[in-house]
């Protein structure tokens, strides 16, 4: 009898074959089951969220996001058997899991308002989605495709899903229709917001000044405290606390400095390329500004002038000649023929029908005949100066003289219309110095992003042999590539989160300018999102650039994603977080005794607390309460410097003072209680007014800022429409 290890020896071969294809299977195929596989599974099982009618379990949001996946997928292959681009339409389902049980709460609310789909109006939607260009077998040959997972989809559940998103879109657009002319005083509002600037004098009182006096809690309701915002991440500008600890990330940076590079790159300008760049781009950038227009000479008075010479020389020969002025202005007297400014004047040229103006003892009586015209061996009178060269005679078949004429003067004229090479060659040098500093850096960082590419290869490669330590590759040293190529060194000491990332500077609030297919200028992607976005890989390489002009090349080295957190391991955090929320009530009202001080003294802040210690008075303004921004075009809230995170609450009661009065306002996270006085505000009503009404045909950004209002309002009602329903989220979103 053989042993059994013995016959293991002997096919080996084909038994740690069958093993690597099992472990292949467990790994590409078993998860997706687990994730399908409905109640079975421990995710499915879990509760999503609870409301008023009943339980959300995870599996049955699972499942609805698929369905919504396939209900997409479905229109898409249905659009392009109709001959349209998918590309060009919007997802018709949410594949978001909160999104899609808030969809959930929109459907019950519009079932209570009667509005329900049949099949025929699905079917009358698929008509229209397609132009009626699709037969029920495409459509049923494209259902036969659709799958979740390896589970086929079947008719009946698709309709239903698309039932439901039409029931809630019909819901959302009828709330959406009440909304779209916003009432007129909106608009005067909105432009008030823009337009008019406050400057005010502030008193901050803040939380944690007054932090120390709040009593800890028994410990069961600190707990209590901890569970309730334990899965909630920190929020700078939230007023409600977050326990779970954020995203860290460890990461090494390089920065090209602008300024250094352009003054290396000026030295190598030449001349040669100064005069190629001015004569390429001369007709669009180096355009001379039209001169300012004569002022008119000063008319003489009609008494002084003789009666022939206020006559004018096209005047008809009937009428007769007296030394009443013409009912009509004279045209203005042609300057004398002496005259040095008008023989220098230069005029634009035109093509006009000459007159030969008649000589001085000529002007006499209009009714006189007219005078004989000169010998033609006589020469004709000058029109230019008596210094100017004598034009020669033009050969026989030479063009007519009018023609050439027009020539030289358009030659001179096209020449003044630019600026001069030498008054811009500073302005040249240095847009070619930029552009070549531009392509250095590109070069370099060229380099690098292979440099990294390699390293991370060899990285991944080391780490799946499981070699040894000592053969591990080495990164590439930051500080020696600086020393190298100009640039500087810069990493994170340890693995930060993206709060201690803008505290520490450097990158953290630098941008990268990436394609958008719906913005040919691209959009801006900052580099918090890029670094500490789930996708993005250790070593992977990304380029920012900051306001300053600086650029960066940056990559991380560490990531540690982010978790809840236990109690004991964050209490000093949690005790911090009670005392802050429950001490707003004892900054408000050490707030408002400031204030009510400050009311009765009927002064300026800084007079009625000059000889108090515990008051600080600072200055803020002029601020509006909105501000336009050229990144995105949407009007923000503006940020005026003194006033920490200033939220719509500081801002109503900013401009809702008259000058002289004082309010009490937090700002947006409640950590500051302010003290408010208002200075200035300008420009006054009436000034205001009158600028509304004049940009009344512009009123672009006040359309936005209508807009983001309606935005908000639409917020409002869906979260009025979790509290009816009592919503309660159970576990935390994910997308």
């Amino acid at each position: 009898m053989a042993l059994p290890f013995k016959s293991f020896r002997k096919h080996q071969r084909w038994m740690l074959v069958c093993l690597a294809i099992l472990a292949m299977l467990a790994f590409f195929v078993l998860p997706p089951f687990l994730q399908f596989g409905g109640s079975g599974s421990p995710t499915a099982d879990a509760v999503a969220a609870t409301w008023s009618g009943g339980t959300i379990h995870a599996g049955d949001v699972q499942r609805a996001v698929g369905m919504n996946i396939v209900a997409n997928r479905f229109l898409a292959e249905s659009a392009m058997a109709a001959g349209r681009d998918p590309r060009q339409m919007p997802d018709f389902a949410p594949m978001d899991e909160r999104e899609v049980v808030r969809r959930m709460l929109i459907v019950e609310e519009a079932k209570k308002n009667g509005i329900d789909y049949s099949d025929a109006a699905v079917n009358r939607f698929l008509a229209e989605w397609t132009v009626d260009r699709v037969r029920p077998e495409q459509f049923a040959q494209i259902i036969s495709r659709l799958r979740i997972g390896d589970m086929a989809v079947n008719e009946r559940d698709l309709f239903d899903t698309l039932r439901r998103e039409l029931i809630a879109k019909t819901q959302l657009g009828l709330f959406q229709r009440s909304l779209t002319s916003d009432p007129p005083g909106w608009r005067w509002e909105f432009f008030r917001r823009l337009r008019q600037e406050a400057t005010v004098e502030l008193v901050p009182v803040t939380v944690e000044s007054v932090a120390g006096e709040v009593p800890l809690p028994a410990e069961a309701t600190l707990r209590s405290f901890f569970a309730q915002y334990r899965e909630e991440p920190p929020r700078a500008r939230s007023e409600t606390p977050g326990f779970r600890q954020p995203r860290r990330v460890n990461y090494e940076y390089l920065v090209a400095k602008r300024e250094p590079f352009e003054n290396e790159a000026k030295a190598q300008v030449t001349v040669e390329e100064i005069a190629a760049y001015y004569e390429k781009n001369k007709t669009t950038l180096f355009r001379a500004r039209p001169p300012e227009p004569a002022a008119p000479a000063p008319e003489a008075p009609a008494a002084e002038a003789p009666a022939a010479e206020t006559t004018p020389a096209d005047k008809p020969a009937a009428e007769p000649a007296t030394g009443t002025a013409p009912a009509a202005d004279p045209p203005p007297a042609a300057p004398a023929p002496d005259s040095g400014a008008a023989a220098t004047r230069r005029v634009r040229a035109t093509t006009v029908a000459y007159r030969q103006e008649p000589a001085a003892d000529q002007k006499a009586d209009p009714a006189a005949p007219p005078a004989e015209p000169p010998a033609a061996t006589e020469p004709p009178v000058a029109t230019e100066p008596t210094s100017a060269p004598a034009t020669p005679a033009p050969p026989a078949d030479a063009p007519p003289a009018a023609a050439a004429t027009d020539t030289a003067v358009t030659t001179e004229v096209d020449a003044a219309q630019f600026e001069p090479l030498e008054k811009v060659r500073d302005r040249i040098v240095e847009t070619l110095a930029r552009q070549k500093a531009g392509e250095r850096i590109d070069a370099i960082f060229k380099s690098l992003v292979g440099d990294l590419a390699g390293y991370s290869e060899s990285l991944t490669l080391w780490r799946a042999q499981g070699a040894e330590p000592a053969l591990a590759p080495v990164p590439p040293n930051i500080d020696t590539i600086a020393v190298k190529q100009g640039l500087e060194a810069g990493r994170a000491p340890k693995a930060v989160s993206a709060a201690d990332a803008i505290e520490a500077g450097g990158p953290a609030r630098s941008f990268e300018i990436v394609p958008d297919p719906n913005n040919r200028f691209g959009r801006d992607v900052g580099w918090l999102d890029m670094m500490y976005g789930p996708d993005q890989m250790l070593w992977r390489p990304v380029t920012s650039r900051d306001l300053e002009g600086n650029r960066y090349i940056s990559w991380k080295t560490a990531d540690e994603a982010d978790y809840p957190p236990d109690f004991d391991s964050v209490r000093p955090d949690v005790e911090r977080a009670w005392r802050i929320v429950e001490g707003r009530g004892l900054a408000q009202r050490k707030a408002e005794a400031i204030a009510e001080k400050a009311r009765t003294a009927g002064k300026p802040l800084a007079e009625a607390f000059a000889g108090d210690s515990a008051v600080t008075v600072s200055t803020a303004g002029p601020f509006s309460w909105l501000q336009d921004t050229f990144s995105s075009g949407q009007p923000e809230l503006s940020q005026p410097d003194g006033v920490s995170m200033p939220g719509e609450v500081f801002m109503a009661a900013v401009h809702g003072l008259e000058p002289g009065g004082v309010a009490v306002a937090f700002n947006e996270p409640k950590t500051v209680c302010y003290v408010i006085r208002l200075v200035s505000r300008s420009p006054d009503e009436t000034a205001l007014r009158e600028a509304f009404v004049k940009g009344r045909d512009d009123q672009r950004s006040i359309a936005m800022v209508a807009q983001e209002q309606l935005f908000k309002t639409y917020r409002g009602w869906i979260t009025g429409l979790e509290e009816q329903y009592r919503l309660q989220w159970k576990q935390p979103e994910r997308r």
